[in-house]
């Protein structure tokens, strides 16, 4: 197996990331933009049901997102890393995207959330994730 080291960077970045756009790429976008400090603003977005289900999650969850869909652009005031709500029933159709990332997302929060979605998204391959989260709960209360 090959680490890679991953060094944080000590100061703040002012820098211009050009997205494509894609719903994958969207929601990996955003899901950035929630774990930074401050207003982070996406463009080029792609407006999709996947990256609007993550946008209104993240929504749901608190944080101020602004999109604006005319000019293809979504801002999100990310709090490093914190989940303002304590509790939060997200639904999220069929964006497995979505599903991933906000069930690994939602581990850095404090409390009760429940993330659902359609029914073909209850049929879809995530026990893996879900077996991994458990087992990283289970260490945690050590």
């Amino acid at each position: 197996m090959t680490l890679l080291e991953i060094k944080p960077i000590a100061h703040p970045l002012n820098a211009t990331v050009r997205v494509p756009g894609s719903k994958s790429l969207t929601n990996r976008a955003l899901l950035i933009a929630s774990l930074a400090n401050g207003t982070t603003r996406l463009t080029n977005a792609l407006f999709s049901d996947d990256s609007r289900y993550f946008a209104g999650a993240l929504q749901t969850l608190g944080f101020d997102v602004q999109l604006d869909e005319a000019n293809r652009e979504m801002s999100v005031a990310g709090l490093g890393g914190k989940i303002p709500l304590s509790k939060a029933e997200l639904f999220i159709g069929n964006a497995g995207t979505a599903a991933r990332f906000l069930s690994a997302f939602l581990t850095l929060g404090k409390g009760e959330f429940i993330l659902d979605g359609d029914a073909r998204m209850r049929e879809r391959p995530i026990g893996d994730l879900v077996d991994a989260l458990a087992t990283l709960a289970r260490s945690l209360k050590r």
